[in-house]
């Protein structure tokens, strides 16, 4: 797979990497057209776009709002993540829309819900609209190794101890 660019096109997927992570002001243009047909490419660019903050995300408005509709459950986290963080009220209510329904284990599989469960706790507070729908997520699910096995559960029980707390 690694060898096969039709299986893993490497080089655009580098591409993208570097020219998100870069933080060159100007790559957000760029970023904006990475239509791909690669998920990796993809979630690049919402990355990308997160990573320049509430600028990069009004720029890349469009095209975030747009993403949350990606076959690919990792780009719909990116991008639900940029828009919980620095989206309207009415992008944050459709952000934890996409996360919560991410972040279940059991549904999902752990390492989606592990992006899920960090992206929610990465929004802090603008998460707590979430937190009755965080406080019902099941702690267990399938793990593809037992080293996966804790995972998901403290990131659920970080959140909803955050959420209690809050609540008292």
């Amino acid at each position: 797979m690694g060898h096969n660019d039709s299986q893993y096109p490497l080089e655009r997927v580098f591409e993208a990497a570097e020219l998100a992570s870069m933080l060159e002001a100007d790559a957000v243009p760029a970023l904006k057209q990475r239509k791909d047909n690669d998920s990796a490419v993809r979630y690049w660019a919402a990355l990308g776009t997160l990573m320049r903050g509430e600028k990069g995300v009004q720029a890349a408005h469009e095209e975030l709002a747009a993403a949350l509709k990606d076959s690919s459950p990792y780009v719909r986290i990116a991008a639900a993540e940029a828009l919980g963080r620095y989206g309207s009220a009415a992008d944050q209510k459709q952000a934890l829309s996409t996360l919560v329904e991410l972040g279940p284990n059991g549904k999902n599989g752990v390492f989606v819900s592990m992006a899920a469960l960090n992206a929610l706790d990465a929004l802090g507070n603008k998460a707590a609209p979430a937190a009755q729908a965080i406080q019902a997520m099941p702690s267990q699910g399938k793990v593809p190794d037992a080293r996966y096995a804790p995972y998901v559960p403290r990131l659920l029980e970080d959140l909803q101890a955050r959420f209690r707390s809050e609540q008292q």
